[in-house]
C-alpha cells in the first residue's frame, strides 16, 4: 500500500482485521527506513548502543506552491467525496518523517513506540482546508517524548532530519543517507552514502518476504498503526486548522503559480526544536495553544466531517 495506509484509526483497524484474517502479508511503502544511514541507526538503537531513548525531533522544511494543491481534487482537503483525506505535511509529504522517528522512539520498533498523549498545533498559510505547517508533541507509553515540526510553507527545500537523546549518546539522521552519532563517553561515528533508489530497497524486501524469508515487514499495516493513531491525536488536539494571517505570509507569483512562505518559519522551527517546545510556548505571535489529548481506548476519528 502506498503511505498513508489509511488516514482514521478505525479503517487502518479494519485494514490489519482483514489482513489478520487472511493471513496475508500487508506492505507499506514508507520507504525511507531502507537507506542505509537509517538502517545502521536501527541496529545501533536495538543494541542499546545509545541507551534509553529519552527524547526524538524530527523536522521538516519544504516548499510547496498552490500548484501542488491544484494536482487533484483530494490535494490540501480534511474531507472529499464524503470521505476523510486529512492532506497535510504530516499524513502526505513528511508521513515518512513521522514514521521514523516512531520507529526511534521504539528502539527500531514502531509497535512499542504507541502514542498515549499528542498535544499538537495544526496550522495552514496556504488556501487549503488541511494543515500545511504542524508542531506536535507525542508522548509514549515507553516513555519517549517525540517532538515533530513540519512546514511546506518554507522559501526551500531543507533535508528533513531526525535528531535523537539516548541515555549513551545522541544521533542525527538526515534524508540524504546521512548519519551522525556522538557517545557520552566520547567517541564519534560519521556515515554517509550515495543517494539509493528507496523504493527499489523496498519492493526486494517485500518480495523476499513473500518467497518465505525470515526476515520481517519494517513497516508491515499493523507497525503504521501508531502512525495513524499519532496523526489522529494530533487532530483531536489542535481541534481545528489555524489560519496563519496575513501579514505573517509572504505570498507572491512564481513560475506560473503562487508561492507562499511564513515569515521566519525556519527560525521558528529550529528555535522550538532546539527548546522542544510548541510554536505557542515560544511567544510565537500567531502561535494558538492547544491542550494535550490523551489516547487511552481511542477507536474511532470523526472530526471535520459535519463542518
Amino acid at each position: 500500500m502506498e503511505k498513508p495506509p489509511a488516514v482514521t484509526i478505525q479503517d487502518i483497524d479494519e485494514i490489519i482485521g482483514v489482513a489478520n484474517k487472511r493471513g496475508q502479508l500487508c506492505e507499506v511503502n514508507f520507504q525511507t527506513i531502507t537507506g542505509k544511514a537509517f538502517r545502521i541507526l536501527v541496529e545501533k538503537l536495538r543494541k542499546g548502543q545509545l541507551g534509553d531513548i529519552e527524547k526524538v525531533v524530527g523536522v521538516g522544511m519544504w516548499k510547496r506552491t498552490q500548484a501542488y494543491y491544484q494536482r487533484t481534487p483530494w490535494a490540501g482537503k480534511l474531507v472529499h467525496n464524503s470521505n476523510y483525506v486529512l492532506d497535510g505535511s504530516i499524513t502526505n509529504p513528511l508521513a515518512h518523517l513521522l514514521y521514523n522517528c516512531l520507529i526511534v522512539a521504539g528502539s527500531g520498533d514502531a509497535c512499542t513506540a504507541i502514542p498515549k498523549k499528542v498535544q499538537a498545533e495544526l496550522y495552514k498559510g496556504h488556501l487549503i482546508e488541511g494543515e500545511d505547517t504542524s508542531c506536535i508533541r507525542i508522548n509514549t507509553v515507553n516513555g519517549v517524548e517525540i517532538m515533530f515540526y513540519t512546514t511546506l510553507c518554507h522559501t526551500g527545500q531543507d533535508v528533513p532530519y531526525i535528531k535523537v537523546y539516548g541515555s549513551k549518546g545522541q544521533a542525527v539522521w538526515h534524508y540524504n543517507n546521512t548519519l551522525e552519532l556522538e557517545y557520552n563517553d566520547g567517541p564519534r561515528e560519521s556515515y554517509e552514502f550515495e543517494e539509493e533508489d528507496l523504493f527499489l530497497n523496498k519492493l526486494l524486501g517485500f518480495i523476499e518476504a513473500l518467497e518465505g524469508k525470515d526476515i520481517g515487514l519494517n513497516s508491515s499495516i499493523h507497525k503504521c498503526r501508531n502512525f495513524v493513531l499519532a496523526c489522529n491525536g494530533a487532530f483531536e488536539s489542535s481541534g481545528e486548522i489555524i489560519n496563519i494571517p496575513d501579514e505573517y505570509l509572504t505570498i507572491k507569483p512564481e513560475d506560473n503559480t503562487i508561492a507562499t512562505n511564513i515569515k521566519s518559519i525556519d527560525k521558528i522551527i529550529e528555535e522550538a526544536a532546539k527548546q522542544g517546545k510548541l510554536f505557542s510556548e515560544i511567544s510565537i505571535e500567531w502561535a494558538v495553544p492547544t491542550r494535550p489529548f490523551s489516547m487511552e481506548g481511542y477507536k474511532s476519528f470523526q472530526l471535520f466531517k459535519n463542518n
